[in-house]
């Protein structure tokens, strides 16, 4: 890693003959300049949703060093708010998933008997209404064992347990 500056990206990068070449700013983690047999562009490497992202900032050439600081900045900025700082769309949809997307889903591709489909659907509204629109992410062992206990010791619907 180098201290990335506007004069060691003008006189200190040299290109190589083949492939390309990464010079990793110091300051900003992820920043760095991709350089390569004919061009040299800012770059933002990024750890997004488990996986490393390269994001291109834009070419040394068109726009200023500051700039794509800048840019950069904000780009972890987007990531960090969980928004893909290119497409602008988010970046962990996973985690946004309800109970009520998970078992409508479940719905939609199980090969299951209409009369089946509305004993689980009222058993879930019944049971789990308060549930539905909790992120799937955020229902833990413990709020699932607490409601088998409520659901096993409680009375029924014809009164008894």
């Amino acid at each position: 890693m180098v201290k990335l500056t506007k004069q060691f990206i003008e006189t200190e990068l040299d290109a190589p003959a083949i492939g390309q070449r990464f010079y990793r700013d110091e300051d900003i983690k992820g920043f760095a300049v991709r350089v390569t047999p004919k061009s040299k562009s800012y770059i933002l490497e990024k750890r997004v949703d488990g996986s490393n992202k390269r994001y291109t900032i834009g070419k040394c050439h068109q726009m200023s060093f500051e700039a794509a600081r800048k840019e950069a900045c904000m780009m972890i900025g987007d990531i960090a708010r969980g928004v893909d700082p290119k497409t602008g769309q988010r970046i962990n949809v996973l985690q946004d998933i309800t109970l009520r997307e998970v078992f409508q889903k479940f719905i939609e591709i199980k090969p299951i008997r209409r009369a089946t489909q509305r004993n689980y659907q009222s058993t879930i509204n019944r049971h789990f209404h308060d549930w539905l629109d909790l992120p799937i992410t955020s229902i833990t062992k413990d709020m699932v064992e607490q409601r088998h206990q409520e659901l096993t010791v409680g009375p029924n619907r014809l009164g008894t347990p």
